[in-house]
């Protein structure tokens, strides 16, 4: 009677090992494959680095974009307007600013091209 009970629980418990000792090969095989064709990606804080460092370029850009809307455009000599704002001309002072933010890169990647 009672060693029954034990045998079946101890063979429950070594099948149930055994499944999940199945179950972690093939996740730990699947992230290998996946790690393997990644190649070398950057890594998670480096794409939030990137992120944080286009949001301010683009956050600059919007000021030099509203700070010239607001003068109206006022007696500089204008230049052609940054790309993706057609109508908004700026001066050559705020078109060198807008240069020199949209040249930045960030770890040998230009914030624009990618």
């Amino acid at each position: 009677g009672s060693l029954a009970i034990v045998w079946v629980a101890a063979f429950n418990g070594f099948v149930v090992l055994l499944l999940l000792d199945m179950v972690l090969a093939i996740l730990l095989d699947v992230y290998a494959e996946v790690k393997a064709s990644a190649g070398k990606t950057p890594s998670l804080p480096t794409q939030a680095k990137e992120i944080v460092m286009e949001s301010k370029a683009h956050t600059k850009r919007l000021q030099i974009l509203a700070r010239n809307s607001e003068d109206g455009g006022g007696g500089h000599e204008h230049q052609a307007a940054p790309p993706g704002n057609a109508e908004t001309a700026i001066s050559a002072t705020e078109l060198a600013e807008y240069q020199s933010v949209e040249g930045r890169s960030v770890e040998g990647r230009s914030v624009e091209g990618r």
